[in-house]
């Protein structure tokens, strides 16, 4: 986890330099109008989103970066989260859903099967 972190920053540094991309030269926009928490479990739940867990090949950050990726371009508002300074190191996702009256937060296992 800790290469990782130090691959991101140096992302970052190389990015912040040339310039951030548009939105668009990474997420495709997908229309989807339900971001309920029903519309959440429409698209992903119940085994309809599957991607094979594997130690250290796809493991749980790259898990949920995917579905980070793959939320964000069906128009939900979504948080990558991580355990901080416990071993083992785990990543799940938090996604914004609305409800009737405000929105919510939603906590997404990535790896879990189904989701």
């Amino acid at each position: 986890m800790r290469r990782m972190r130090i691959v991101l920053l140096a992302v970052l540094m190389v990015a912040l330099a040339n310039g951030m991309p548009e939105r668009g030269h990474y997420y495709v926009d997908i229309p989807w109008d339900n971001h309920t928490e029903q519309g959440l479990y429409d698209l992903i739940g119940n085994s309809i989103f599957t991607v094979e867990y594997r130690a250290g090949v796809f493991d749980c950050s790259d898990m949920t970066a995917y579905l980070d990726w793959f939320l964000k371009s069906h128009g939900f508002c979504t948080y990558i989260c991580l355990t901080n300074g416990k071993t083992p190191d785990h990543c799940w996702l938090a996604v914004k859903v609305n409800t009737s009256t405000v929105q919510d937060i939603v906590y997404v296992e990535s790896t879990a099967t189904p989701i």
